[in-house]
């Protein structure tokens, strides 16, 4: 079933609350979506870390991790970043 709106055409894998008024969620081609205030928006793609997300975990709106197919991300509580690659090193 495709999905119908939203704030990505791309499939999202794992979602995490934050609280009951934040969450995150990842999925293909890079997307990453951030939930606050009642509203689902994209977080803007850092072409660096394109790759499909398949999990995430929030720790605090400060600390959350993802994993995809090439890369774990890390948020600092103002942007993702790598933590690390794949075994090809990709």
């Amino acid at each position: 079933m495709a999905q119908r709106g939203g704030p990505t055409p791309q499939i999202l894998y794992g979602v995490s609350m934050v609280g009951p008024d934040e969450a995150w969620a990842a999925g293909e081609e890079g997307a990453i979506v951030h939930y606050q205030n009642g509203t689902w928006a994209p977080y803007p793609a850092d072409p660096t870390l394109f790759t499909s997300y398949y999990d995430l975990q929030m720790v605090s709106g400060s600390e959350g991790y993802a994993v995809g197919d090439q890369a774990i991300i890390a948020w600092d509580g103002t942007r993702w970043s790598a933590l690390g690659s794949g075994p090809d090193g990709a």
